[in-house]
């Protein structure tokens, strides 16, 4: 089982064995393990272990953060990181990222193009404001309605 190593300085080693000499060093081996060495850390040294990851390689996808929720998430997190500086994952990650296949396009909806129109539209000319057509009772010109009046 793989073992890691977390010095004073935050620096995180991925070991096959706990090594025998643990100078200003504390092992961990499992999520659980690590959750209860940070008991003790105040929550800015998990910030601190967390941003130590965010954008260098390979954790170029990692943000950095001024702090997290609450303490579970950010062992969660800081341990998904620090699977990956096993030897085991970085033998099982592939060089390249995987293709992504099309999106498939809903079957419910015709293209916009494909649809037929149930009603013709109604042309703007035919519109007897637009046309310029305002003879008649009851027509109304845009140009003729006065402002409403303000009564103080």
């Amino acid at each position: 089982m793989e073992t890691f190593t977390i010095d004073s300085e935050n620096n995180i080693a991925a070991h096959a064995a706990v090594p025998a000499n643990l100078d200003n060093q504390q092992a961990f081996a499992t999520e659980k393990e690590l959750a209860k060495l940070s008991a003790e850390w105040p929550g800015s040294r998990l910030v601190d272990i967390w941003n130590s990851f965010a954008g260098v390689a390979p954790f170029t996808e990692l943000k950095p953060v001024k702090k997290f929720t609450n303490r579970k998430a950010a062992v969660a997190r800081i341990w998904a990181a620090v699977q990956r500086l096993s030897p085991e994952s970085a033998e099982q990650a592939p060089d390249v990222a995987p293709t992504k296949g099309k999106a498939k396009k809903s079957p419910a909806k015709a293209p916009r193009r494909a649809r037929e129109r149930t009603e013709p539209r109604q042309r703007c000319a035919e519109s007897p404001i637009r046309a310029g057509k305002v003879d008649g009772e009851g027509d109304l010109n845009p140009h003729e309605i006065a402002p409403a009046s303000t009564s103080t």
